[in-house]
């Protein structure tokens, strides 16, 4: 029996914008002018598993942003607003979003933008 479930990735996409001041730009794929709109969150997901009704995908969420505390804030700020709670979203209902790698600060080939990167566990059931 297959079973369809919530797109974790299009509720990040839905959400990021949401967590924090000022809002990330949330992308599925890079443009080459997303500097022009910083910050910026590109979503993708990492992989996952499923067990019945239940499943955990692994979303990580890489933001962009001018100078490392601007890209450190940001991320955190979205940590903090995702994880320890459910969330209801166009993609569907999000049970529980959980840290599994926290914001880091990733190098990034630029004199003024950084990104900060971080990977979370999102539970959800059949639907």
């Amino acid at each position: 029996m297959g079973y369809t479930f919530p797109d974790a990735r299009a509720a990040f996409y839905e959400l990021a914008p949401r967590a924090s001041d000022p809002a990330p730009v949330p992308y599925f794929q890079l443009v080459v002018d997303f500097a022009d709109g910083l910050p910026a969150a590109l979503i993708y997901r990492v992989g996952g598993d499923e067990s019945g009704p239940f499943r955990q995908d692994r979303i990580n969420v890489d933001v962009y942003a001018n100078g490392s505390t601007a890209a450190n804030a940001v991320a955190n700020q979205i940590r903090a607003f995702l994880t320890g709670t459910s969330h209801d979203t166009e993609a569907g209902l999000i049970d529980l979003v959980e840290v599994e790698v926290v914001p880091t600060e990733v190098p990034y080939m630029s004199d003024t933008v950084n990104q900060v990167s971080a990977t979370y566990r999102v539970d959800t059931r059949a639907v």
